[in-house]
């Protein structure tokens, strides 16, 4: 069993929220159903077989079977124990539940740990080099195994389940989902499971996911149960057994958060430590009050602690028992609906230097002259479960050449992308939505804003502005970005030239820069206009780090 070395807060974990860094999920393993009962999960200890809610006392969980020493080259399987005749049946995802590996041809091993939340069923994956006595991850993801049938994953007789996976981590990708799930087969076997096509056999060398789990009896038993988060959308919900205490919230647009550790509960006041599957071996603390009240409920007192950040419930938290049964199992379809398909854009490390010019295929859904209406279309459109963005067609060769601020659904790669998520936007709502290409990008139009001429290099020839917050008008917002103006910049037809101080017919934009600069030095200069002038926020025309025109400035407004 490892030890705390270090505490980090639970607000610091909302940062990061999902994530992995060296250890793997424990689950106790579950026995193949043709064999054994195994050790049970939080979902078998919690209840009986009369689905026993929180505060009713449990019959104690059998001791485990002792175990040979394995062999180095072997791995360490669990023996057998002799089935409870009057133990209630498990369910698939009960008995998928364990410590399992797969030997790959490099001769590093696949590992993987499954556990279940009320049949919600959840891996810890890695990598792991062969030599030492216990397989510990030198690379880890956490997976979401989603069914395409809940009651499937419910069932006492069921072997095998067709699922989605959907995997993220803290080492990767800004600890969000990697891609769209992974659509296969999970399969009960004499030896093991299959998943996605691999075959995994049990190993009880793979070292434990939740290493914070205690050895020993955490307090007073009227807490084991399952506890739901009361008068709330997005409720979290707790799960105790003798050694151990879940913290379990999801939903189908966000990764889970699934937390487990050891608890002390014990005259009022509840502690512990715990680490979250996705983030290795990383431990959070949290301690509060607490108080069973007489109808049953459980009462948390989080005023100024870590607990009420994570529950966002203020300074008291009510939790009521609930059953495995009343806990959804989110499926595969649940996670389509929420836009995760391939057509999504999963990758949160976009290179926020650049604009991105590369054509793509949209589902346009409306089309505005003036770009504050289409943020408020993109709002209500992003409202019922898309990722939509805004483009200025006149940047575009396949789109209106008169400026106007269109709305899709969906940035595709290929046709056939769009084609499949039109259905979906027209049921949404947009009856008269249609697929079209942008063709190639002809030029990019941003709003770039100059607070302070700190960030400005003068010379003669030409201005950089460095560090300049951008925003496309084509969608990619939040950019920082070096911009260069010389005697080739110039102001665009269409501009107004009321907010250009000092500016002489026939000036370029260089021109222009430079004599309110030299204004602005001046030792008799006492005029704050050239200042002023030079500040602000400006439609700008851009071809890389270039401008090439100007359409505006806009500070005034």
């Amino acid at each position: 069993m490892k030890t705390n070395r270090f505490c980090i807060c639970l607000p610091i974990l909302l940062l990061t929220l999902a994530a992995c860094s060296g250890g793997q999920p424990t689950a106790e393993p579950a026995a193949p159903e043709s064999a054994t009962a195994g050790q049970e999960t939080v979902q078998q200890a919690t209840e009986t077989a009369t689905d026993t809610a929180p505060g009713q006392e449990l019959p104690p969980a059998p001791e485990p079977a002792g175990q040979e020493e394995p062999q180095a080259e072997e791995p360490a399987v669990a023996q057998e124990e002799t089935p409870d005749p009057d133990a209630e049946p498990l369910s698939l995802a009960q008995r998928l539940c364990g410590k399992y590996s797969s030997l790959q041809d490099s001769g590093e091993y696949a590992i993987l740990e499954i556990v279940e939340f009320a049949d919600n069923l959840y891996a810890f994956a890695g990598e792991a080099m062969p030599e030492s006595s216990e397989l510990e991850a030198y690379s880890f993801w956490a997976q979401e195994i989603l069914p395409a049938d809940a009651e499937t994953v419910r069932s006492d007789t069921a072997s095998s389940c067709d699922v989605g996976v959907l995997s993220f981590s803290i080492m990767s990708n800004l600890s969000r989902y990697q891609g769209p799930p992974e659509r296969g087969t999970i399969r009960l076997t004499d030896d093991g499971l299959d998943l996605l096509g691999t075959h995994y056999e049990r190993n009880e060398r793979v070292s434990d996911s939740f290493p914070y789990v205690s050895e020993q009896p955490s307090g007073e038993n009227g807490l084991i149960g399952l506890w739901r988060q009361r008068d709330s959308a997005d409720p979290f919900y707790l799960g105790f057994e003798d050694d151990r205490m879940w913290l379990y919230s999801k939903s189908p647009d966000k990764e889970v958060l699934l937390g487990c550790g050891g608890y002390q509960a014990k005259n009022g006041y509840l502690s512990g430590t715990y680490n979250l599957l996705g983030s290795g071996t990383m431990p959070y603390q949290f301690k509060a009050e607490y108080r069973q009240e007489t109808n049953g409920e459980l009462t948390l007192f989080t005023a100024d602690n870590e607990l009420a950040t994570l529950f966002s419930c203020g300074e008291i938290c009510v939790f009521e028992p609930v059953r495995r049964s009343d806990v959804p199992i989110f499926t595969l379809q649940d996670a389509y609906d929420a836009g995760f398909t391939d057509a999504r854009n999963y990758d949160m490390y976009r290179d926020h230097t650049q604009i991105d010019e590369r054509s793509f295929y949209g589902v346009w859904t409306s089309a505005f002259v003036h770009r504050g209406e289409a943020e408020e279309a993109l709002a209500e459109l992003n409202d019922r479960g898309f990722e939509g963005s805004i483009v200025l067609s006149s940047d575009w060769a396949g789109l209106n050449p008169s400026p106007r601020y269109c709305v899709t659904a969906c940035r595709c790669v290929t046709e056939q992308a769009a084609k499949e998520l039109l259905p979906r936007v027209r049921a949404a709502g947009y009856p008269e939505a249609y697929v079209k290409s942008t063709g190639e990008r002809l030029s990019v139009t941003v709003d770039y804003t100059l607070y302070s001429l700190n960030k400005a290099d003068v010379t003669p020839d030409r201005v950089w502005l460095y560090d300049i917050p951008v925003t496309d008008h084509s969608g990619t917002e939040d950019l920082h970005m070096d911009l260069l103006i010389d005697q080739n910049t110039v102001f665009d037809i269409s501009c107004d030239m009321g907010p250009f101080d000092n500016y002489v017919k026939g000036d370029s934009v260089l021109d222009w820069y430079l004599r309110n600069d030299a204004l602005l030095h001046a030792n008799e200069s006492d005029d704050a206009s050239a200042a002023l002038t030079l500040l602000g926020v400006f439609r700008a025309g851009l071809t890389g780090q270039h401008i090439d025109r100007l359409y505006g400035s806009y500070w005034w407004d």
